[in-house]
């Protein structure tokens, strides 16, 4: 801002001071004509800048000359769009193979595996051997030695009776009756008590219901058949559905099941355009299709 000139008072020891008229006029007009000259030169004595120099300290500021904005609010061309908001991680994709690998590991009497094996049966009776589909075993279990026996029961039915194996599963989620579900699939039961002690040696099965000690957060025993496979993908919980390596998330429907592992076809077979019923399954023991179930005892099936 310019500096304002001082104008020297008249000094006085005390008397009045007498000035002639015309002394008076004239020095009132010399003080207003300086005055106007000082405001012009200091724009308004600096009190209002002009545009130019409003905007030194502003680097957002509009230029001395810049236009108005436009009426309808249009921003300027070089302003920055909001950020869009951050978008949740993709589903990892599915692989496709020659002859997809699904298995669906459940806790044999968990209720949302029940669940998911309704849904995963007619897929299995539909695709047949035209895809590697399995049922396999969480590392522990959660409903007691019930569940030990009859995830150990089923793994010798499908392992050495697989061509029986679905028959008695269908049976088996609907009324969990393994000695009828053994009759009505055909099972050998003789070769099936064979495979079973077998397994119960091979993976001490009884020894880790037996031990306690050794259980799971000290609450569940530990079942080993599946546990390489479980330490592969990561299995936590029942059901866990692993198609071509990759976890899997499917509305647990007949045909949702069946459309996923046809997906995983490099080239799906003429089966693949069967439609399934795509009413989703109840939770709990249950004919298959029916859209109800019964929890079993002890509800939990982990994480």
């Amino acid at each position: 801002m310019s500096e304002h000139s001082s104008h020297d008072a008249p000094k006085s020891s005390g008397d009045v001071i007498t000035l002639s008229t015309n002394t008076v006029y004239g020095g009132a007009i010399a003080i207003l004509a300086c005055l106007l000259v000082l405001s012009v030169a200091t724009s308004g004595f600096g009190i209002v800048k002009a545009p130019a120099q409003q905007c030194q300290q502003c680097p957002s500021c509009p230029s001395a000359n810049a236009s108005a904005p436009a009426a309808n609010n249009t921003p300027p061309a070089n302003a920055t769009a909001p950020k869009p908001a951050a978008q949740p991680a993709a589903a990892p994709t599915i692989p496709k193979t020659d002859k997809p690998k699904v298995e669906l590991f459940v806790m044999s009497y968990c209720p949302f595996g029940f669940q998911a094996e309704k849904a995963l049966v007619p897929a299995m009776e539909l695709l047949g051997a035209k895809a590697d589909i399995s049922v396999k075993w969480v590392y522990y279990a959660m409903h007691g030695q019930t569940e030990m026996q009859e995830n150990t029961r089923q793994y010798c039915i499908q392992t050495e009776q697989a061509d029986k194996y679905v028959k008695y599963l269908r049976c088996f989620v609907a009324s969990t009756n393994t000695t009828s579900c053994q009759q009505e699939a055909g099972v050998d039961t003789a070769k099936l008590d064979t495979c079973y002690a077998a397994a119960d040696k091979q993976f001490a099965i009884m020894d880790n219901f037996n031990n306690q000690s050794a259980w799971l957060s000290g609450k569940y025993p530990k079942f080993n058949i599946n546990l390489a496979e479980n330490q592969q993908y990561g299995v936590t919980g029942s059901p866990t559905l692993i198609i071509n390596g990759q976890k899997a998330s499917v509305t647990r429907s007949a045909d949702a099941f069946k459309t996923a592992i046809c997906n995983a076809f490099n080239a799906a077979p003429s089966e693949c355009g069967t439609k399934l019923t795509a009413t989703a399954e109840a939770a709990g023991a249950g004919a298959i299709g029916a859209g109800s179930g019964t929890a079993a005892p002890s509800g939990g099936c982990g994480g």
